[in-house]
């Protein structure tokens, strides 16, 4: 886990970032979603806790990437999706924008990561996996549901800043799908929480 965080770190820690949106928030947001997925595999013994927590890790890279590379037209993204209230991956959907889960598994690719972790990016905000395209393998779709997931409780913990703090709970058919019940979120936000006190706070340190 700190190779990983060392090696993805430059990335983040070298792009410069709008005022309002402060890198070490989001670092933060990824660093809470990676352990989210860690917790969540381990929990359903599903037995792929590290490909979870890298998937976690790199799962908004595609946000570093457009601000990286037009920083003012992602704060209007951002600010546009504030008073909306609605979430950017929203915004891009709803204004035909380029779309951070679409560039970030692009990214992946570029750089040679596994195929589980480039589509673990590109759907990880997509609950349903009929709509997850050209996407047979059941084993990727289960990662891509732990991800989801890990985003979700995540941003609703406020662990760090994704760029909103809009909460979007899991559909009752994603926790049927993956065995699990509204009071098993409870006991994950309780384990996620208490591994970060104990054991993974040091990991989100941006230096």
């Amino acid at each position: 886990k700190i190779i990983m965080n060392v090696s993805v770190l430059p990335f983040f820690s070298e792009t410069k970032f709008p005022l309002f949106f402060k890198v070490e928030s989001l670092w933060k947001h990824c660093v809470g979603v990676a352990l989210g997925c860690y917790v969540i595999s381990d929990f359903l013994e599903l037995e792929i806790n590290d490909k979870a927590y890298a998937c976690g890790l790199i799962h908004d890279v595609g946000k570093v990437a457009k601000i990286h590379f037009d920083a003012m037209s992602f704060s209007k993204e951002l600010l546009s999706a504030k008073r909306k209230k609605m979430t950017l991956h929203e915004m891009e959907v709803a204004r035909n924008l380029l779309k951070h889960d679409v560039l970030g598994s692009l990214i992946a690719e570029q750089w040679g990561m596994p195929f589980e972790l480039s589509q673990s990016i590109r759907w990880h905000h997509t609950e349903f996996p009929e709509d997850r395209t050209d996407l047979e393998d059941p084993d990727v779709h289960q990662l891509i549901d732990v991800v989801y997931l890990s985003n979700s409780l995540v941003n609703k913990m406020k662990f760090g800043n994704s760029g909103h703090s809009l909460y979007i709970p899991p559909g009752p058919k994603l926790l049927k799908r993956m065995g699990m019940k509204e009071t098993t979120l409870v006991e994950l936000e309780e384990a996620i929480r208490a591994d970060w006190d104990t054991k993974f706070s040091y990991l989100a340190i941006l230096k």
